[in-house]
């Protein structure tokens, strides 16, 4: 797999859009959404990932040289157990390893020790990412995830 210079960063507020409009375009592609009406969608999926943007952790993978050209971002929560909301990597960047980065660094990272279980909110659309997810990290699915929890933790790049 060739490498992409690439590094993690927290997010800026200018890339607040980028993941909102990333992360409702991917998901209306899902099959899942694919008989909701459009207007439907964006009306009930908007402020329930909004809120989620606001409230959980974000770790963004982007250009070593560049600090605004985004490759992808992972959206998560300790709860305290690890909750990853949504994780993305833009298409040309895809298959270089960029979204095991973003998990294993909010996984593993800086002494975390990942727990028996990576619970995920959203299903990737992908079902071979998804097999590949619940392998390597013993991912589980529980859309309840999406809900608010008062008892976070903090994360930091090291």
């Amino acid at each position: 797999m060739p490498n992409v210079p690439a590094r993690l960063r927290l997010p800026l507020p200018e890339d607040t859009s980028f993941i909102l409009s990333s992360w409702l375009r991917s998901s209306r592609g899902s099959p899942d959404h694919r008989d909701i009406p459009t207007e439907l969608f964006f009306s009930e999926q908007t402020p329930l990932v909004a809120e989620l943007v606001e409230r959980c952790a974000i770790c963004v993978v982007c250009a070593e040289a560049v600090e605004g050209q985004i490759y992808g971002y992972v959206v998560f929560e300790y709860r305290p157990e690890l909750v990853i909301h949504f994780c993305y990597v833009k298409q040309p960047f895809r298959r270089f390893g960029l979204a095991k980065r973003l998990i294993d660094e909010v996984a593993f990272g800086e002494g975390r020790k990942a727990t028996d279980c990576l619970w995920c909110s959203h299903v990737p659309t992908n079902r071979e990412i998804w097999d590949r997810l619940k392998d390597r990290y013993s991912a589980a699915f529980n859309p309840r995830l999406r809900e608010r929890d008062d008892k976070r933790g903090v994360f930091e790049i090291g």
